[in-house]
């Protein structure tokens, strides 16, 4: 149940165009759903009529589910004045050959035993055994003496009543060996010839007819007058005796037809062997030269010359039993042996002989169990139903093709001689019954051998054996062919899928042998990802959609939305509505009745966007679903989906109760709608339709059994008369149908009784209960006989109305059709639509690298996100970032694994590192002037050059290409000058032994005296120890320490004393001076 009027899922809001009424409630709807098993067989397509007759005859193509074949269910008009030779049947399988067939398949039919004067209850008992007779067969016995004299005297005989009527539908003559050497006078075998011609059934058994010599192997009867029933029996009587030949016979019997006659009642194996007290046929022969059908013959028959059998292709003594219409032969009766006179094998070849040979009907209808389907199915066709970039679900449906039949019916009337109906053919064709399947690397497949190699003794396949079985256990003749499977295989794979398709009468189809890159895709795209949005790409959807499908759902993840839902712009005649959330997806319908081309279509999916929320990397998927009907559906409060549609056919409620009963999708069972909340019931009214129509809720009660409610039967009498609405007896109101069958909806048959739903149940009537506006007070059984439930009252609001049970009053009809549901009860469960196509394609992700440093500080000018123009399984190598300071290394898993630059887009977020190293030198650098003179301008900035000298595989060279020049602060020592801080790149040192050259550029009359380097500032303020040279700094002490301190030390120009030079004095004449230069590069 829906949990009464508890609240369901939240959905979204759901966008209803003022269209929705008039496109739901567009006839054709309907036809989405497939209609399923009745209670009532079905057939495929009326027979044809070839010839008009006296009366008219129609012959349906039939499926009976219990004995699992084909049958022609036959119907005639029923002719007056019909006498006791009744309706006669007759069956073509090319419209010149005609044979009799029995009329009586499924019904008991009476046998006269027509017993030697020995061994009188052998048949009866035989017949009498449940296994055996399945009670069809009832068996009178007489002596042949008293049938001889009952001949003679009476002229009704045992055969027919004391009305002149034949009160036996076939007659036995036998068994006993040499037929106890008793035979028929000239009237009994008149009344037999009578009997036969009548259309009745007469089967001989051993000895009763011989061509041999009188007294010749202990036969010693007169056969003169049993001989003349020869050429009813489709044999020839041969003197064995006086042409030298032998006579053939065995205790094993072959069958060699496999026909009708091998299969009713009892169905015996194809070719099957069967045990029989040991027999032989005597002065007779059988064949088509005859007119005659063997069924079985004898398995080595003698020890003796065989070439003295009578055998050729249409004549041979080597037969155990034939038939020629109505009448037969079987070598039933040789053994004499109290124990052994018949075993089990031989008295079902008797029940079925004489149940054949019943041909004769007083009604008005026969069932043909003679027909066979025997042509194999179409190859079945391949499409690529559904998939996504690693699996494909490939859709297989094939076509049954069956073999034609006609028919006519003879009449024998009393006074107006014999009437023929109709010439009438018909289709027998069984249906697909499944289907096998194999992938391989070849374009060819033994596939079609192995199928047949499945087939037990009587030419089935377990059902258990297909790969794909889709016939139904029941009797339905038009059913859901269509079957699906799934493959690990890319839709570009080039390997190839064998099908074949076999049918209910197991016939074998041709395999069907595709490549998968070569099937028919019906929609098919990619996502292409920039930044945090989306969109569908390489997208195409098959011609052989155009105007075929009714809907496009979109399902996608819970962090994305349709750009722009509310405001998109459809294409003419189109709308849209949001389904009910799931809790993996968000799903949107777009309906579309009519424009819908496979180009609209394409274009319309073409032009969404979809945006991308947090969290903007959860991994998520887009799948497309092209319906073939609009339809959507509503989630219960137990999280259960139901699905609903309005079906725009005029029916009776109890009509359309039935129909919808017979409709299914998601291999679900329709049923009339029930409506259990106003959640349930709004969602119906704002997203199926607004019409006037059946629910499932009705007050009728059965009158058999009596005042039985209607409980989720699967067909119900369409006759109101089989139902009462009297108040007293039919009180309340409750749902018919679905989860809710049985419960009670509303208490008392009106509302002004003080009708009202039990606590925690929902009803909708149209009355100031459930709306306080209205005017109605539904519902009020106006007329005496409104019984049944009406949705949406007068086309003019949501609310129901009780109604008459027809829908008709004088004003018009107030019903324009029936809403019906889907949902999983009574162990049924949803699957997959079959007639749905859709493409699944994941959403590409992002691929972000942090960066770092050796030490695993973030270096975030070096970061680099991969987010534009995303395709999955698209290939980016990286390019790192080009930073001053910082030397590329390598790429790394967040886990530190070392990774190569190459990279695929995937539909999960990737993360990785682009690790680099620090290459920069942080120098704070003074120059200090030591013994300043008095003399001498103590410089207060000095220049220095910076030059990186290269290891060059121990050839050291200065890089020609590389040269810093910067000023520093410069002072006196006792000053303690600041410190000028500045940084290098170290990139061009790529050697652990490559330098870093530092000196100063000298200032006039000072010269160097050297330096001084630590990794830290402060002892440089009382230093004494002055390096002489250049500062040189190999790369690895850099690494190291990134950070130094250097004090370059200057002193004016000293004599060889140690004492300061004084300058000489400067001159307006530049060509006496000697202040030197400052070079710089």
């Amino acid at each position: 149940m829906k949990n009464g009027s508890k609240k369901g899922t939240n959905y979204h809001s759901r966008i209803a165009l003022g269209i929705l009424v008039a496109m739901i409630a567009v006839a054709g709807m309907f036809a989405f759903f497939t209609n399923k098993d009745s209670p009532k067989k079905e057939k495929i397509e009326a027979s044809e009529v070839v010839t008009d007759g006296a009366f008219r005859l129609t012959a349906d193509n039939r499926w009976d589910g219990t004995d699992k074949k084909s049958y022609a269910e036959l119907n005639w008009d029923d002719v007056p004045d019909l006498s006791s030779e009744g309706y006669r049947l007759y069956q073509s399988e090319d419209g010149t050959t005609w044979d009799v067939r029995s009329t009586r398949y499924g019904d008991a039919i009476k046998v006269l035993n027509i017993y030697p004067d020995v061994y009188p209850n052998d048949v009866r008992d035989w017949m009498s055994d449940p296994t055996v007779g399945l009670g069809l067969i009832d068996v009178t016995p007489v002596s042949l003496t008293d049938f001889n004299t009952n001949s003679n005297n009476d002229p009704l005989g045992y055969l027919k009543n004391a009305q002149g009527e034949y009160q036996y539908d076939v007659v036995f003559v036998g068994t006993a060996n040499a037929n106890n050497n008793v035979s028929f006078n000239e009237k009994a075998v008149d009344r037999l010839i009578e009997f036969i011609d009548a259309g009745r059934g007469l089967l001989v058994g051993h000895d009763v007819l011989s061509g041999n010599t009188r007294g010749w192997a202990g036969l010693t009867a007169d056969l003169t007058q049993n001989n003349r029933l020869a050429p009813y029996l489709g044999i020839e009587l041969r003197n064995q005796h006086a042409l030298g030949e032998l006579y053939p016979g065995s205790a094993t019997v072959i069958v060699n037809n496999n026909g009708y006659l091998m299969k009713y009642p009892h169905e015996l194996e194809n070719d099957q062997e069967l045990t029989v007290p040991y027999t032989h046929s005597f002065g007779q022969a059988a064949g088509s030269a005859h007119n005659g059908t063997i069924w079985l013959n004898f398995k080595n028959p003698g020890t003796w010359d065989l070439s003295k059998i009578h055998d050729t292709p249409t004549s041979t003594a080597n037969f155990y039993l034939v038939t020629n219409g109505n009448a037969g032969m079987i070598q039933t009766g040789h053994s004499s042996e109290s124990a052994n006179r018949s075993t089990i094998d031989e008295r079902k070849i008797i029940a079925n002989t004489l149940y054949n040979l019943a041909q004769i009907t007083l009604e008005s209808k026969a069932n043909d169990y003679t027909v066979l389907d025997n042509a194999k199915p179409e190859q079945p066709e391949l499409i690529i139903r559904c998939g996504n970039e690693e699996n494909v679900n490939i859709r297989v449906d094939a076509t049954d093709k069956g073999k034609e039949y006609q028919w006519y019916v003879e009449a024998n009337t009393k006074n107006s001689g014999v009437k023929t109906s109709d010439k009438v053919k018909e289709t027998i064709t069984s249906n697909i019954a499944g289907y096998f399947y194999e992938v391989s690397n070849s374009p060819t497949s033994t596939l079609a051998a192995q199928v047949e190699a499945k087939k037990d003794a009587f030419g089935r396949i377990d059902p258990s054996d297909y790969d794909l079985y889709v016939a139904p256990n029941d009797d339905s003749v038009k059913y859901e062919t269509a079957a699906s499977f799934s493959l690990t295989e890319k839709n570009t794979s080039g390997k190839y899928v064998h099908v074949l398709a076999v049918d209910r009468a197991n016939n074998v189809g041709t395999v069907s042998s595709q490549q998968i890159k070569d099937m028919t895709q019906p929609i098919d795209f990619e996502i292409e990802r920039t930044g945090n949005e989306a969109k569908l790409v390489e997208l195409a959807v098959d011609s052989t959609m155009d105007n075929k499908m009714k809907s496009i759902e979109v399902q996608i993840p819970k962090n994305t939305e349709i750009k722009d839902f509310s405001s998109l712009t459809l294409p003419a005649d189109w709308y849209s509505f949001e389904n009910s959330e799931t809790t993996d997806y968000y799903s949107f319908s777009f309906a579309m009745e009519t424009n819908n081309s496979a180009a609209t279509i394409q274009t319309f999916l073409e032009g969404l966007r979809f945006t991308i929320k947090n969290s903007v990397n959860t991994s998520g998927n887009i799948k497309i679903i092209l319906h073939e009907e609009a339809y959507t559906y509503w989630i219960d409060p137990s999280g259960k989906r139901h699905y609903y549609a309005f079906i725009p056919e005029v029916h009776t409620w109890m009509e359309a109760y039935n129909r919808a009963k017979t409709m299914s999708y998601r291999g679900l069972t329709g049923y009339l709608a029930t409506l259990t909340s106003e959640e349930e019931h709004d969602f119906v009214y704002d997203n199926i339709g607004k019409t006037y129509g059946w629910l499932g809720g009705t007050r009728l009660r059965m009158t058999t059994p009596s005042a039985k409610r209607i409980d989720d039967e699967s067909y119900i009498s369409p006759n109101i008369t089989h139902y009462t609405y009297a108040v007293g007896t039919a009180s309340d109101w409750y749902w018919v149908n679905g989860p809710e069958a049985g419960t009670v909806f509303f208490d008392k048959p009106t509302f002004a009784e003080g009708g009202k739903s039990p606590v925690g149940v929902y009803n909708g009537f149209n009355n100031p209960d459930n709306y306080s506006a209205s005017p109605s007070h539904e519902p009020n059984n106006n007329l005496n006989n409104e019984c049944v439930l009406q949705f949406a009252q007068a086309n003019e609001t949501k609310y129901w109305n009780d109604v008459v049970y027809d829908g008709v009053y004088s004003g018009g009809t107030v019903v324009a059709g029936f809403y019906i549901e889907f949902s999983e009860y009574g162990g049924q469960t949803e699957g997959e639509e079959i007639t749905d196509v859709c493409w699944n394609a994941a959403i590409p992700q992002k691929i972000s690298l942090k960066a770092y440093d050796e030490q695993g500080t973030a270096v975030t000018d070096g970061d680099l996100l991969f987010d534009q123009q995303l395709r999955l399984d698209q290939t980016i190598t990286v390019q790192p970032k080009s930073l001053e300071f910082y030397s590329f290394v390598e790429l790394r898993e967040t886990d530190d694994t070392p990774r190569g630059t190459g990279y695929t887009v995937s539909a999960t977020y990737q993360e990785g590192k682009a690790i680099y190293s620090l290459r920069k030198a942080i120098l704070h650098v003074r120059q200090v002037v030591m013994k300043p003179s008095n003399e001498l301008v103590v410089p207060t900035e000095g220049y220095i050059e910076i030059k990186n000298r290269l290891f060059n595989s121990g050839n050291p060279a200065i890089d020609p290409t590389y040269q810093a020049n910067t000023i520093v602060n410069s002072g006196k020592n006792a000053d303690n000058p600041a410190f000028t801080n500045f940084i290098l790149t170290t990139k061009p040192l790529t050697d652990d032994s490559d330098q870093m050259v530092i000196q100063p550029v000298i200032p006039s009359f000072y010269e160097y005296l050297g330096h001084y380097v630590t990794t830290e500032a402060a002892s440089h303020q009382s230093n004494t120890a002055i390096t002489a040279g250049p500062a040189i700094l190999n790369r690895g002490t850099i690494d190291a320490n990134n950070e130094l301190w250097l004090t370059i030390y200057l002193q004016p120009n000293q004599t060889a004393d140690g004492e300061n030079i004084t300058p000489q004095p400067y001159s307006w004449d530049y060509k006496k001076n000697d202040l030197g230069k400052i070079k710089t590069q």
